[in-house]
């Protein structure tokens, strides 16, 4: 987490619980497979959510 995200975001459980925000490194990855994905099943979008997004 950067300063700005600390100040504009400053939710304790967002800051300490890495479950409860997306890992930009995950992003990443989600968009690599998207982008190079097999064209016999193929998709045009993913949905990312944390793993403890309240539904």
């Amino acid at each position: 987490m950067t300063k700005i995200t600390t100040r504009l975001w400053g939710n304790p459980e967002w800051a300490k619980n890495p479950d409860v925000r997306l890992d930009p490194a995950s992003i990443a990855k989600a968009y690599w497979y998207l982008a190079h994905q097999d064209r016999q099943a193929w998709t045009f979008e993913i949905d990312l959510r944390p793993a403890h997004e309240n539904w």
